[in-house]
């Protein structure tokens, strides 16, 4: 209730694509909007596969809010759906660690109901936020 989730997006972590794999990879060189392939350095640990989840941190534009999933690895180059919102610059980060998706509720109403352990359970209905 206090994130006001229709009228104001919000930002979700779901569980099953946290630590995942690597903290982070940095991308080795500028992406433009509407891309599905990212060149990633070699630097860093980690093993990278499709499924993964991740989140883009670029000094050069703080708006990146959108979360992308990777589809095919092969060698350093990334496939990702859905394309690049916006440009990515190279040193960018991805972080693979905690990606988060932006989302808002579908409507106003939350289900919440006591099971049979005394512990709550409650549902929402949200969808990913485009702006």
């Amino acid at each position: 209730m206090h994130k006001q989730g229709s009228l104001k997006p919000f930002f979700v972590s779901l569980p099953q694509y946290r630590a995942q794999g690597p903290t982070s990879k940095t991308v080795s060189s500028n992406a433009t909007a509407g891309a599905q392939a990212i060149t990633l350095n070699s630097s860093g640990s980690g093993t990278i596969k499709p499924g993964m989840l991740f989140r883009i941190n670029d000094s050069q534009d703080s708006n990146h809010e959108k979360a992308y999933m990777v589809t095919r690895v092969s060698g350093n180059n990334l496939t990702i759906t859905p394309g690049l919102a916006r440009g990515v610059t190279g040193g960018a980060a991805l972080d693979f660690a905690t990606p988060t998706i932006k989302v808002r509720q579908t409507s106003d109403s939350r289900d919440y109901s006591l099971n049979t352990d005394n512990l709550y359970s409650f549902s929402l209905k949200l969808e990913e936020a485009s702006s």
